[in-house]
C-alpha cells in the first residue's frame, strides 16, 4: 500500500468548493450497513471481499478505525502462518486463501496463472465469478473445495477478531456477498469450531445494500459532515 505519499489533491480535483475526503472501500460500504440494515444492530464486523478481503468495524453505530485509520483490515490477519506470500509484505494472511484471485486459482478458473504474482485482469474479474458460480451451481467439486476452504479461513479469522473484540454479527460484502449461498456454511461451521457461541449462525447476514455499498457510504458521510458543521457550506 502506499504510506506517506503526497497526491496533490486539489491538483487532481480542482474546483471542489467543499475539500475532498478519502475513504476505505470496506469502511464506506460497513457505514452504508449501519444506514441500511434491516434489522439494525450497533455492533458488527463487516467483512467485504473483492481482489484482496477488507473489513470495516462498526461499535455503537460507530465506524471504528483506531489511530491510524487500519483496524479493521481483516485481509491481513494471519490464518496460515507458514502460507503464501502476501502482497502486504508478509505470509499467509487471510486474503491470499480467501480473496478473489486466491479463490478463483483455487478452483481452476486461470489455472495457468501464478497466484500472488499474476493478478486476474480487472476486464476478466467479473466473468471470472460468473463462471465460479456457474461451476457452484453444477456442483463441480474443484469449485466447491474452493469456496469452502475459503470459508474455513474466513471462520479462522473472524474468530479471532469477534473474541478479542466481543462482537457477536458478521455482516458479508463482496464476492462473500455473491458466494453467500455455498461460503455461509463453510463459514458457520468453521465459527463453531474456532468460536463456539460466540457468532451463531444467525448473527451471519449478506450485506443489505451490495455492490453499492461502499459509494452509498462515502457520500453518506460526507453529507453527515456536512449535517453536523453546516458553517463549511459557507466558509
Amino acid at each position: 500500500g502506499w504510506d506517506n505519499e503526497s497526491l496533490d489533491l486539489q491538483a487532481l480535483l480542482p474546483g471542489v468548493p467543499l475539500g475532498t475526503t478519502l475513504f476505505n472501500e470496506a469502511n464506506a460500504a460497513a457505514l452504508a450497513e449501519v444506514r441500511y440494515r434491516p434489522a439494525g444492530g450497533a455492533d458488527f464486523l463487516f467483512v467485504s471481499g473483492e481482489v484482496g478481503v477488507g473489513g470495516g468495524l462498526v461499535i455503537n453505530s460507530e465506524l471504528f478505525t483506531g489511530p491510524h485509520g487500519h483496524a479493521g483490515e481483516l485481509g491481513h490477519v494471519v490464518v496460515q502462518p507458514e502460507g503464501a506470500a502476501c502482497s502486504c509484505g508478509g505470509r499467509g494472511c487471510l486474503e491470499t486463501v480467501a480473496g478473489q484471485d486466491a479463490i478463483l486459482f483455487a478452483a481452476g478458473i486461470f489455472p495457468n496463472r501464478q497466484q500472488n504474482v499474476q493478478p486476474i485482469p480487472a476486464p476478466s474479474r467479473s466473468d471470472s465469478l460468473a463462471q465460479l458460480l456457474a461451476a457452484l451451481a453444477a456442483r463441480d467439486e474443484d469449485a466447491l473445495r474452493a469456496v469452502a476452504r475459503a470459508g474455513n479461513y474466513l471462520g479462522v479469522a473472524v474468530a479471532s477478531t469477534v473474541r478479542l473484540l466481543n462482537i457477536s454479527a458478521v455482516v458479508l460484502g463482496g464476492h462473500f456477498a455473491i458466494l453467500g449461498e455455498w461460503i455461509v456454511p463453510a463459514l458457520s461451521e468453521s465459527l463453531a469450531t474456532y468460536a463456539p457461541g460466540k457468532v451463531l449462525p444467525g448473527s451471519i447476514s449478506l450485506s443489505a445494500v451490495g455492490q453499492a455499498g461502499a459509494l452509498l457510504g462515502a457520500a453518506g458521510s460526507v453529507v453527515r459532515a456536512l449535517v453536523e458543521a453546516p458553517h463549511r457550506l459557507y466558509s
